[in-house]
C-alpha cells in the first residue's frame, strides 16, 4: 500500500515542495543559488551577506531574462515562485515560465503546468495544464510522462485509458524516474482488476480518484488502510485519519489502534470511524459487538465515506444480527435504537421485513426522540438530518439546527460541521459566518470529509470566503481520494465548466 498512497498523493500536490527543474538547466547555471545548494558555513553573523547574495544574482538574472535569454527566465520564475531574492510572487513566476515556454524551454513548460494544475498565479486550468505536460513528455521529461500517465487514469481530464497510462507510466519507470518504477506494479494491478470488471459488465461505483487504495478484500480494507498509513510515509492520509500528532509522539502502532484511531474518530475522520466498526465487529482489543459496530460503520457514511456502506451491508446480513439489534433495542439500547431507525433511512426495509423487524416511519421517530431525551448523541443527528430533509416528517430546518446545535454542545464534531454549514447557508451575520468557517477548516484539517465538502463547496459559490476554484478543486480532491462520489461528481461538474470541444477530451456522462 505504501507505494499506491504516494502515486495517488502525486496527483494532488504536483511540485508541492519544489519545482523540478530538468538537469540541462543545472548544467548550464552551475553556480546559480537556485539550482544548486551553497555550502555556508560562515558564523550567523555574516548570514545577512547571503540575502544581498540572492538580490544580486537576480538583479543579474532579470537583465538575462529581459534581453530574452530562456534559462535566465525559467530561473526567474523559480526565484518568483521560491522568493529567492525576490519578493515571492506566484502570477510573475508565470509570467517569466511562460516566456521561456515559448522557447521551448521544457522544464519551464511543466513548472507551468504544475501552476496551471494548481491554479498558482494562473486560473486554474487543468486542459491547459494536460497540455504542457504532455508536450514536456513527448519531449522525454520523465516526471512529465509520470504526470500525463497519472491523469489516464482519473477520467477528468482525458478518458480513462489503462494502456495509454501505463505506456506513460513505463516509459518514465523505464528512465529510472523513483515514483514511476514504485507505482507501476499497483497501477498494472488496478489495470488486470479494470479488465477483469469489464469482462463481468460491473460497473463500480467508486471515484476513480480512490482507485489505489481499493483492496481486493473489502472486509479487510480498513484495518489495511490504516497499517498502511502507520507504517507508511504518505503524511496526507495520516492527516485525513486525523493521526498526524500522534505519529510526531513514540508511540507503537499497536497503541496507535486503540488511542489514535479513538481520538480520530471523535475528530471527525470517517475512515477512523469505519476502522473501530471493524474492530468491534471483529472483537480486535475489544468486546465484540455488533451494535456498535453497526453504530460506527453509519456514523461513518453519514460523514460521508462510502467505503462503510459495502462494511455494514456485509454485517447486517450476517445470520441473527438485525435479530439482535431488534432484542437490544426493545429493551431500551438507545444505541440499537438508533442502529435499526438508521437502517430503515439508509434503505435496508427489505432486509428489515425478512428478519421480522419492520418499523413504521412513527415508531422510528419516537426512538430517536427517546434517544435524544437521554442525550444520545448520534440519535440527535440522525435526527436532526430527518427535519432538515423532511423525512418521516415535516421539514423543519429551525428544530434541525436546534438538535445539531445540542449535538454540538455535546462535543459531536457532525453536529458542529452540519451546523456550520446550516450556519453558512443562511443569512448570518459576518461573526457567524466567521466562526462556522473556523469550524469547517478545524474539521477539514481534523480528517473530516464532510468538512472538505462543505469548504469546497464554499470557495466555489463564493460563501463566506471570496470565489476560489482552485482551492474548491484541492479540497474537493482530497475527499475524491478518499473515497466521496460526492466530491468526483463535484470534480466533473468543475471540469466540464472548462472542457475544450475536442476529441481527446471528451468523457462520458457521469
Amino acid at each position: 500500500m505504501r507505494a499506491p498512497l504516494r502515486f495517488v498523493l502525486l496527483t494532488m500536490l504536483i511540485g508541492l515542495v519544489s519545482v523540478p527543474v530538468t538537469a540541462q538547466v543545472d548544467r548550464q547555471l552551475p553556480d546559480s543559488p537556485v539550482f544548486k545548494r551553497r555550502a555556508v558555513s560562515a558564523p550567523p553573523l555574516l548570514l545577512p551577506s547571503d540575502a544581498l547574495y540572492d538580490i544580486w544574482q537576480a538583479f543579474l538574472v532579470s537583465r538575462k531574462a529581459n534581453a530574452g535569454d530562456p534559462v535566465a527566465q525559467q530561473e526567474l520564475g523559480v526565484r518568483y515562485l521560491l522568493g529567492r531574492g525576490v519578493e515571492a510572487d506566484s502570477t510573475k513566476a508565470a509570467y517569466w515560465f511562460f516566456k521561456a515556454a515559448e522557447q521551448n524551454m521544457i522544464s519551464s513548460r511543466f513548472n507551468l503546468g504544475i501552476l496551471l494544475y494548481h491554479g498558482w498565479g494562473v486560473s486554474w486550468n487543468p486542459f491547459e495544464s494536460y497540455k504542457a505536460f504532455l508536450i514536456s513528455a513527448e519531449a522525454g521529461m520523465h516526471e512529465a510522462e509520470f504526470v500525463v500517465g497519472l491523469q489516464y487514469t482519473e477520467n477528468l481530464v482525458v478518458p480513462r485509458d489503462f494502456t495509454a497510462a501505463l505506456y506513460w507510466v513505463r516509459k518514465a519507470a523505464e528512465g529510472g524516474y523513483a515514483p514511476a518504477k514504485e507505482a507501476l506494479p499497483e497501477l498494472e494491478r488496478a489495470a488486470a482488476r479494470e479488465a477483469q470488471q469489464n469482462a463481468a459488465g460491473s460497473d463500480s461505483a467508486r471515484s476513480p480518484l480512490a482507485l489505489f487504495m481499493e483492496s481486493d478484500d473489502d472486509s479487510a480494507a480498513g484495518q489495511a488502510l490504516v497499517s498502511s498509513v502507520l507504517t507508511g510515509s504518505d503524511p496526507e492520509l495520516r492527516k485525513a485519519l486525523g493521526l498526524s500528532s500522534m505519529l510526531e509522539k513514540e508511540i507503537s502502532v499497536d497503541s496507535l489502534r486503540l488511542q489514535g484511531i479513538t481520538s480520530a474518530a471523535q475528530a471527525g475522520s470517517p475512515e477512523a470511524l469505519a476502522i473501530l466498526g471493524r474492530n468491534y465487529e471483529k472483537g480486535l482489543g475489544v468486546r465484540r459487538d455488533v451494535v456498535l459496530a453497526c453504530s460506527y460503520y453509519i456514523r461513518a457514511l453519514r460523514m460521508d465515506w462510502p467505503r462503510a456502506s459495502q462494511l455494514l451491508s456485509r454485517l447486517v446480513q450476517e445470520q441473527g444480527v438485525i435479530a439482535h439489534i431488534r432484542s437490544q433495542a426493545r429493551h431500551n439500547d438507545f444505541e440499537a435504537q438508533y442502529v435499526w431507525v438508521a437502517l430503515l433511512g439508509l434503505g435496508y426495509e427489505g432486509l428489515l421485513f425478512k428478519e421480522q423487524a419492520v418499523l413504521t416511519t412513527s415508531q422510528a421517530i419516537q426512538m430517536l426522540k427517546a434517544g435524544v431525551d437521554r442525550g444520545h448523541v448520534p440519535s440527535m443527528n440522525e435526527l436532526a438530518l430527518c427535519y432538515y430533509a423532511g423525512r418521516w416528517v415535516g421539514a423543519d430546518p429551525a428544530e434541525a439546527f436546534r438538535l445539531w446545535t445540542r449535538s454540538a454542545e455535546a462535543g459531536s464534531r457532525e453536529g458542529m460541521i452540519r451546523r456550520a454549514v446550516v450556519t453558512l447557508r443562511q443569512d448570518a451575520d459576518s461573526l457567524a459566518r466567521a466562526n462556522a468557517l473556523s469550524v469547517l477548516e478545524q474539521a477539514a484539517d481534523d480528517g473530516s470529509i464532510l468538512a472538505e465538502m462543505a469548504l469546497a463547496w464554499c470557495y466555489e459559490k463564493g460563501i463566506g470566503v471570496p470565489v476560489r476554484t482552485s482551492d474548491a478543486v484541492r479540497l474537493y480532491r482530497l475527499a475524491a481520494r478518499r473515497g466521496s462520489q460526492d466530491a468526483y461528481r463535484a470534480l466533473r461538474r468543475l471540469h466540464d465548466a472548462l472542457r475544450p470541444d475536442e476529441t481527446r477530451y471528451s468523457i462520458d456522462e457521469l
